[in-house]
């Protein structure tokens, strides 16, 4: 891939990317994890098929990215960080009439539960993409997408319930 079409892709994706991760690992590494993402881009692209949309394979490296983060890292869980902006202003929840208060919580919550649900929850959720496209990112079959998003939704329910906010 020449270096004009790999900074056109980059520009694309970049803040998607970057946005993903922080919501799938939070804190600092987002930064790094995303950084490691566009090598892997750069250095498997020729391995592109075309079989899917190009943003298809890279959501499934970049959630791949951050599943071997947390591998590496697993007690990492206990001891996240949580910013106040843990969900970004672009995202689609924020389409509704949530105030700052419930955002943050909303955010703890995601970093609190687990992540099969937290990762189809972000997906779809708050990156908008499709229950087919999210089972070919996270290879596992449509029912399976939904049933965890239904359970990560009730989980960020039954959060907020717990914390008096709904």
């Amino acid at each position: 891939m020449d270096k004009d079409a790999f900074q056109i892709l980059m520009q694309k994706y970049a803040r998607k990317i970057y946005n993903t991760c922080y919501r799938l690992v939070g804190g600092y590494e987002a930064e790094d994890i995303s950084q490691e993402v566009f090598l892997k881009i750069y250095k498997n692209i020729d391995k592109f098929k075309g079989s899917s949309d190009i943003s298809t394979w890279i959501y499934k490296i970049t959630v791949n990215t951050c599943r071997e983060y947390w591998r590496k890292n697993k007690a990492y869980d206990k001891r996240v960080e949580l910013k106040e902006n843990i969900i970004m202003n672009d995202s689609n929840v924020d389409k509704g009439i949530i105030n700052d208060e419930l955002k943050k919580y909303i955010g703890k919550a995601l970093v609190s539960m687990d992540m099969d649900k937290r990762e189809a929850l972000i997906l779809r959720d708050i990156n908008g993409l499709s229950y087919d496209e999210i089972s070919k990112i996270l290879g596992v079959p449509v029912g399976t997408v939904k049933s965890r998003i239904a359970r990560g939704r009730e989980y960020i329910k039954k959060f907020l319930e717990d914390r008096e906010l709904l």
